[in-house]
């Protein structure tokens, strides 16, 4: 059963792929800027997804950031990868004014994720692996992005409450929270969410689920609450959810399941854990 969450990511969003990356070389005039003009940061297409990717790494000054997307604003960018940096925060006018579609941050270290919430974005994939932010995260500060994926993993976001509803971009297809330490989350919290597709909240500590928490009908195919300390189901659970197609809850402390939340639900469920284990497939 552990294949099913790799096997769903593969037909869902791709996400892009740096390691092994080929540097800008050959035919690095056709697609990235001279070396000089954006060192320290470099440029190449990434493997698989062939897609132009910008990796800055090991950066102290935020400013020197900008400064390289100011001199490059005919970059034709698709991905921006952040790595091992501790910085004030990153720019908002890189997102505002370079238009790539991912911002992939990690093992980096932030005291306030943007210098001011940017105005507006393109259509954004979000990726926050390992990053710590001193001020904590605000959902604010993406308030006005046109999210479509959020994947965050290692990053401290202990709950989704009222600032995580009020600000969330209402178009968003993707949200993954893993080992974030998520502790509760308010009722109604993605209420709003109607186009989101696939929700993985893993490795946690939620001692519930609620039917409160999601609309009333929404068009969910894929929910993952793996891996926290939640003792049993609703048995509304999957009411109004027609088109979820997967459920995965492995690593709960479920022992006894009511029948009720079965009935009538054409969803393949995987449980594994230290007291249940069994996959039933109800077609």
């Amino acid at each position: 059963m552990n294949l099913l969450p790799i096997l769903l990511f593969g037909a869902g969003v791709a996400t892009c792929v740096y390691g092994n990356a080929i540097p800008a070389g050959y035919d690095a005039e056709n697609f990235c800027p001279p070396p000089e003009d954006i060192a320290p940061c470099t440029c190449f297409k990434a493997p698989i997804t062939n897609r132009v990717t910008a990796r800055c790494s090991k950066f102290t000054n935020s400013y020197e950031i900008k400064a390289i997307f100011d001199r490059n604003p005919n970059w034709d960018l698709q991905d921006v990868w952040i790595d091992e940096s501790v910085m004030p925060f990153l720019p908002a006018k890189m997102l505002e004014e370079a238009h790539f579609q991912t911002l992939n941050v990690s093992s980096t270290s932030l005291v306030t994720l943007f210098d001011k919430t940017p105005v507006t974005t393109p259509g954004l994939n979000l990726y926050l692996y390992d990053v710590k932010i001193l001020r904590g995260f605000r959902w604010s500060e993406i308030a006005n992005s046109n999210l479509l994926l959020m994947k965050t993993r290692n990053m401290n976001i202990r709950s989704l409450g009222q600032d995580f509803k009020d600000n969330i971009p209402k178009g968003v297809r993707r949200l993954s929270f893993e080992n974030t330490g998520i502790t509760s989350i308010r009722n109604r919290a993605f209420s709003d969410l109607r186009n989101l597709k696939i929700l993985e909240i893993r490795r946690g500590s939620l001692k519930k689920m609620s039917r409160d928490w999601f609309p009333r009908p929404w068009n969910l195919t894929y929910l993952d609450f793996s891996y926290h300390k939640i003792a049993a189901l609703p048995d509304d659970i999957f009411a109004d959810i027609p088109m979820l197609s997967f459920f995965v809850f492995e690593g709960n402390l479920l022992s006894t399941i009511s029948e009720k939340v079965f009935t009538k639900h054409t969803v393949f469920y995987a449980f594994k854990g230290k007291y249940l284990k069994f996959v039933l497939s109800c077609f």
